[in-house]
């Protein structure tokens, strides 16, 4: 269903908005430190209230979802910003909100400088993740996943243990790699669909439904796995 209250978007966003409270604190640590962790918190509370509202759930057929956010953005590009909560992407969000706090509640000795830099940046990485998990409109899932790239070269060259310069190097080189070939996927995914229907969209659902001729679906299933692997 459609909801009328953006909850997504506010479970979404709300760990970027607590990222930058986060650097406003960022001379006064254990201010920081309660404020990023109330913020986590509170999403976490929106996280549970979702799950137990959805506890009855039944599996439906396919485009069916537990909530919806869904408004046209790039016309012209048949982009929209299109959220959607199933009943996978639940228990992903969930783990991501849980594990954000522990996060906040565990701190290394290594966190006891730049704290509101590192607050924010870890904060910055939460939004996109959740972004990744929601987003049902390829090119926001795109941009989503490829965003987490910034707050994870931060967190690693910075705060990262020993040859973190070269673990950081190492990851931007692999997801960016990775990254490429997906992009390459998308774009040949929705030309294909245009070129079929004469409707250019980022749609999942409707790209889904696009029938790949010969052994494009293979090269293009093995461009979208590229990253994961």
């Amino acid at each position: 269903m459609t909801n009328s209250f953006p909850i997504l978007t506010v479970i979404i966003f709300l760990p970027l908005l607590g990222g930058f409270l986060a650097l406003c604190f960022s001379r006064r640590p254990n201010i920081c430190r309660w404020t990023s962790l109330w913020v986590t918190l509170v999403d976490l509370f929106l996280v549970v209230l979702l799950f137990t509202l959805n506890l009855n759930f039944q599996s439906g057929p396919a485009g069916k979802w537990l909530l919806v956010e869904d408004h046209l953005w790039i016309e012209s590009l048949g982009i929209r910003y299109t959220l959607g909560l199933d009943g996978i992407s639940l228990m992903l969000i969930l783990l991501t909100a849980f594990l954000t706090v522990l996060v906040f509640l565990c701190p290394g000795k290594r966190l006891m400088s730049r704290v509101g830099t590192f607050h924010f940046f870890l904060l910055f990485m939460e939004t996109s993740i959740l972004g990744v998990f929601l987003a049902i409109d390829l090119f926001l899932f795109y941009l989503f996943w490829e965003i987490q790239i910034i707050p994870m070269f931060f967190l690693i060259g910075i705060w990262g243990h020993e040859e973190r310069v070269y673990a950081t190097v190492k990851f931007i080189l692999f997801t960016f790699s990775g990254s490429l070939f997906m992009l390459i996927a998308l774009i040949g995914l929705y030309l294909t669909h245009g070129s079929q229907t004469g409707q250019y969209t980022f749609s999942l659902y409707e790209l889904m439904e696009t029938p790949l001729p010969g052994s494009i679906g293979i090269w293009l299933y093995a461009a979208f796995s590229w990253p994961l692997a």
